[in-house]
C-alpha cells in the first residue's frame, strides 16, 4: 500500500469516525430535547387539569391563575372551551 493510499484510508476511516460522533449526538441532544418538550407538556396538562377542577368549584380566576402558574386569558380561554 503506497503512502497515498494509506492517507486516504486513514482519511476514510476519520470520516466515518467523525459521521458516527455526529450522529450519536445528534440522537442524544433529539432525546434531550423531546424529554424536555414532554415535560413541559406534561405540566402544561397539569395545570389545565387543576384549572378546571378549580373552575368547578367556582374558585376565582385570580386563585387559579396563582396556583396553577395560568394567565388569566388562559383560563378564560378554558372557560371558553367548556361551553
Amino acid at each position: 500500500m503506497t503512502i497515498f493510499q494509506q492517507f486516504e484510508h486513514q482519511k476514510e476511516q476519520a470520516m466515518q469516525q467523525g459521521v458516527q460522533q455526529g450522529m450519536q449526538q445528534g440522537i442524544q441532544q433529539g432525546m434531550q430535547q423531546g424529554m424536555e418538550k414532554g415535560m413541559r407538556r406534561g405540566k402544561a396538562e397539569h395545570a389545565h387539569e387543576m384549572a378546571g377542577r378549580m373552575l368547578a368549584n367556582n374558585e376565582s380566576f385570580e386563585k387559579i391563575a396563582r396556583y396553577t402558574g395560568l394567565s388569566i386569558g388562559e383560563i378564560k380561554t378554558l372557560v371558553l372551551e367548556k361551553e
